[in-house]
């Protein structure tokens, strides 16, 4: 089964290892579960960091670390998609 985190539950995790989404988080990694991150998370979790705690920032580092060794790491597809071609009839 496929979990996706968001970037709460990375943020609560980094920050409080014995939190409620730290366990959440570890039961998301550990199998038969598998987590999925988008890499829009993984940016939007460097900004909270950044802003709210950049004195820590070595947190940030060592859990990204440990994440991705453990998470599926996917694309975020742009907001807006292009529209089809259109098929002009006769």
């Amino acid at each position: 089964m496929k979990c996706m985190l968001d970037t709460n539950i990375l943020v609560s995790a980094a920050l409080f290892p014995g939190s409620i989404s730290a366990m959440a988080y570890m039961k998301a990694v550990t199998p038969p579960y598998k987590s999925v991150i988008c890499d829009y998370a993984m940016e939007e979790l460097r900004r909270v960091f950044n802003k709210k705690f950049p004195h820590r920032m070595s947190e940030h580092d060592h859990f990204v670390s440990m994440m991705v060794l453990s998470a599926e790491i996917v694309f975020t597809p742009p907001a807006t998609l292009p529209e089809p071609p259109r098929q002009d009839s006769c």
